[in-house]
């Protein structure tokens, strides 16, 4: 199965953000399991990179 991830999602896991960082990090732990296949769309590469560019 193929799951899209937003922005906020990887934002969530990679800058440890609360409340949401267990439940988006168990999602992104299902496609290192290799249970899902995650992708994100390209402008979020932009977004994301900003983003932890930034903060």
């Amino acid at each position: 199965m193929k799951v899209l991830f937003d922005t906020n999602i990887l934002l969530d896991v990679f800058q440890n953000r609360q409340p949401h960082y267990e439940t988006s990090a168990a999602c992104v732990n299902e496609v290192l399991k290799k249970s899902i296949e995650g992708i994100i769309p390209a402008h979020a590469l932009s977004g994301i990179s900003h983003r932890l560019s930034h903060a």
